[in-house]
């Protein structure tokens, strides 16, 4: 069975979307092709399932008497705000036990501060990089470090096969 192109256009002819001109066109196709014919019959059956009842259908007796049913079983919109009510109060209390369960907590004691022990040098110059004066020569005696040190230790350890043994002549 061969499929009409036209189908997948009989819900835009439906909803009242074309321009006259192609309304025209379509409603006149629709006439001669059974299934666009059948597919306009299945929407418009659709469509009536879904249209609920037409509030215009009840009488003002009818509108009076929901009205007072709907009234009489409380509104609707009352549960959640007694619920969201309920829920801010326990809220609430947590708030108010746990505050004054940390007033009276004991607090806690001050802890004596860190008793540094004296470092070696080797490991206060290790830790900040700096070199401490000698106390015997004062900053003349930090004056007389070699400042290309830190250079020939590392040349002197990367290259392990050019160093020669000093006890060897």
């Amino acid at each position: 069975m061969e499929s009409c192109k036209y189908t997948s256009r009989v819900g835009v002819y439906l909803d009242d979307e074309l321009t006259p001109e192609q309304r025209q066109m379509m409603a006149a196709h629709i006439e001669q092709c059974a299934e666009c014919g059948a597919e306009l019959e299945s929407l418009r059956g659709m469509s009536q399932l879904f249209s609920g009842p037409d509030s215009q259908d009840l009488t003002p007796r009818e509108l009076a008497r929901l009205r007072s049913v709907v009234c009489a079983a409380g509104a609707p919109e009352e549960a959640p705000l007694r619920l969201f009510g309920a829920l801010l109060a326990i809220a609430a209390s947590i708030v108010v036990v746990c505050g004054a369960w940390m007033y009276e907590a004991p607090r806690p004691t001050p802890r004596a501060p860190y008793a540094a022990h004296e470092m070696p040098a080797w490991e206060r110059v290790a830790t900040n990089l700096r070199v401490d004066p000698d106390p015997f020569f004062g900053q003349e005696g930090t004056a007389a470090i070699d400042p290309n040190l830190a250079e020939w230790m590392m040349s002197g350890l990367s290259d392990r096969e050019n160093r020669r043994d000093p006890t060897q002549n």
